[in-house]
């Protein structure tokens, strides 16, 4: 299947887990589709019980830095008829990848995102233009809506892709975008641009 090649958009308002419901009942078949595929992934990759565990590091670390994305995505996974811990299974993004050599690296990197930001003498008018592409072949990110939202609590934002995107834009003037870890070191982890860019919406200012 191919993304259709004009974005939806959903709008979205109220309290977070409002919106996370309004977001399932706007977009049921883009979310069912990535939340499927994530779910597959992970469970195929690990196994049922070890994915678990790997997800517990995920769950801790949005009830404690980011309490408002837990009430978003419970919204979702009740619009989907799912329980929060299996609809996260499908949300992370902590697959492990083997060690490449520099070669293979360089040709990883090459194939995924990129970011690039110009202001002052590199623009028509001096101002700040950010921009992003998304080259992660097969993404069924691909598939969701543009999202324009106007939490009851925090910052009006947009962001391109749901809530899994590589490019964000809030009300305070702040762009996150967000390209593959190419400069990662092995042996080094972390949260995931789908967790940082969510997280950004919602704390920065």
């Amino acid at each position: 299947a191919q993304p259709d090649p004009v974005k939806h958009v959903v709008y979205l308002s109220g309290t977070w887990k409002e919106m996370g419901r309004q977001f399932a009942d706007q977009a049921i078949e883009e979310l069912t589709r990535y939340i499927s595929d994530g779910i597959s992934s992970a469970v195929s990759t690990y196994g049922w019980d070890q994915a678990r565990e790997l997800e517990r590091d995920y769950l801790d670390y949005y009830e404690k830095n980011a309490p408002e994305l837990v009430d978003l995505y419970k919204g979702m996974a009740e619009g989907l008829g799912l329980s929060y811990e299996d609809f996260m299974l499908g949300v992370i993004s902590f697959y492990e990848e083997p060690k490449q050599t520099e070669a293979e690296e360089s040709e990883r990197a090459a194939d995924n995102c990129s970011t690039v930001a110009a202001w002052g003498s590199q623009t028509a008018d001096g101002k700040l233009l950010v921009g992003a592409d998304w080259d992660s072949n097969g993404a069924t990110a691909y598939f969701m809506p543009t999202v324009v939202a106007h939490p009851k609590d925090g910052n009006a934002f947009i962001s391109e892709s749901g809530f899994q995107g590589n490019l964000v834009m809030n009300d305070k003037g702040l762009v996150a975008a967000g390209s593959s870890g190419q400069s990662a070191d092995e042996g080094d982890t972390g949260m995931g641009i789908p967790v940082m860019t969510s997280q950004w919406l919602v704390a920065a200012n």
